[in-house]
């Protein structure tokens, strides 16, 4: 019998086998791995189905405090359990990603990049350039610890970014930003 080799696969912390490209993974999210080996079933070398890698979609959503949208995406294929730091992460790295495909003087993010001016929906870049997502996520990161803005999971706020969530039960991630009241 020969040895059919799979390719590289993503595992989650819980165990499921996902089949994620590397450019979908985030740097630095702790709950994935990445195998080289083939993977055994009862003695027998075989690639994983559509049950051992379950999947979530995901839309983030940017909100009022009062709760209406202004805007939102989707993400597909992302691990049904994964860390509001990395849901977090993964929406910072989407949407500079998004901006660097087609860099302009207007940057519509989740936290203000440096050397830019705030402005009615989003960011005033002095110059045109790209960006770099992760100095941009750890911006969120810290953003976050500091009240710059309320991550809601469903109907829940979430105050620790190492809470394990549950996409399945919950799909939509709300990011609420919270703008500092003048003299206050």
């Amino acid at each position: 019998m020969a040895t059919q080799l799979i390719s590289p696969l993503s595992v989650t912390s819980n165990g499921a086998a996902l089949d994620f490209s590397p450019k979908k993974i985030p740097d630095r999210c702790p709950s994935v791995a990445f195998l080289s080996a083939p993977i055994a079933i009862d003695g027998a070398v075989t690639p994983p189905t559509i049950e051992d890698a379950l999947m979530a979609v995901v839309t983030f959503r940017d909100e009022t405090a009062t709760g209406k949208a202004l805007e939102e995406f989707t993400l597909p294929d992302l691990p049904e359990r994964i860390s509001a730091r990395e849901l977090v992460r993964l929406r910072v790295r989407e949407e500079v990603a998004r901006y660097n495909a087609a860099p302009s003087h207007h940057f519509r993010g989740l936290v203000r990049p440096n050397d830019a001016e705030a402005e009615l929906n989003g960011y005033r870049m002095r110059t045109t350039r790209r960006l770099d997502w992760e100095k941009q996520a750890d911006a969120a990161e810290a953003a976050f610890t500091r009240n710059g803005f309320l991550l809601l999971i469903g109907d829940r706020q979430i105050e620790n970014l190492d809470l394990e969530i549950d996409l399945t039960v919950d799909p939509v991630v709300s990011f609420v930003k919270l703008v500092p009241l003048v003299g206050g």
